[in-house]
């Protein structure tokens, strides 16, 4: 489940979080050494625009990642997957963090999901 479902569903911005990082660390037995910002420790971290503990929309707005004790921008990790020349959805749109961007990539027809071989189900479709 994202991150903003789960807020709009009863969880706190803290709950979803710890449930997205430190859960799953528990559940495979890494618990204080997996997805904790602490010496010794194993965790990527999601560089955001705002503060996601008051507004979990937050988390979307990535700027940049580090990994491994590099960062990585987000336009340097992009540049290898250069724009359509036609794209529907203006850079600005697609780089709103809210439903206005999210409905901007999808009408464009963005995302990998929406390629037809996606849309086809070999085991269910006649």
């Amino acid at each position: 489940m994202n991150l903003r479902a789960m807020v709009r569903f009863g969880f706190t911005p803290h709950e979803a979080l710890t449930t997205a990082t430190a859960n799953p660390a528990r559940s495979l037995g890494l618990a204080g050494r997996l997805g904790v910002v602490a010496p010794g420790g194993f965790a990527d971290l999601a560089i955001v625009d705002g503060d996601p503990l008051t507004d979990i929309t937050a988390a979307a707005a990535v700027r940049g990642v580090l990994v491994g004790g590099v960062l990585h921008r987000v336009d340097d990790l992009l540049a290898a997957f250069p724009e359509p020349a036609s794209s529907a959805a203006s850079k600005a749109d697609r780089a709103r963090p809210d439903a206005a961007g999210h409905a901007a990539v999808v009408a464009a027809g963005e995302h990998w999901w929406h390629e037809p071989e996606w849309t086809v189900h070999a085991c269910c479709d006649a």
